[in-house]
């Protein structure tokens, strides 16, 4: 799983850094936002898709993605999203 990661920072689309630690504290922080989803209270207000997209796009830019990629990579996760039927 932390290949697509070590790839990304080899072609300069993430800034160098840790790899396994970059996949490890995001898995933690997105199994939190599914963990919510279980809990009644919260699964009436929050929209856990945008909180999933709003992380994935906070990751990117804490790693150091470029604008472009970005919003590239944004667009896949939404045409998943978009096929998977929520």
């Amino acid at each position: 799983m932390v290949q697509p990661v070590i790839m990304a920072q080899a072609r300069g689309a993430l800034t160098p850094g840790n790899a396994l630690h970059r996949l490890i504290g995001y898995w933690m922080a997105a199994t939190g936002i599914l963990q919510l989803r279980k809990v009644e209270n919260y699964s009436q207000v929050l929209d856990f898709e945008a909180l999933m997209l709003d992380h994935i796009e906070v990751n990117l830019r804490g790693w150091g993605a470029k604008e472009e990629d970005i919003a590239a990579a944004m667009a896949v996760v939404a045409e998943w999203y978009a096929t998977r039927g929520s």
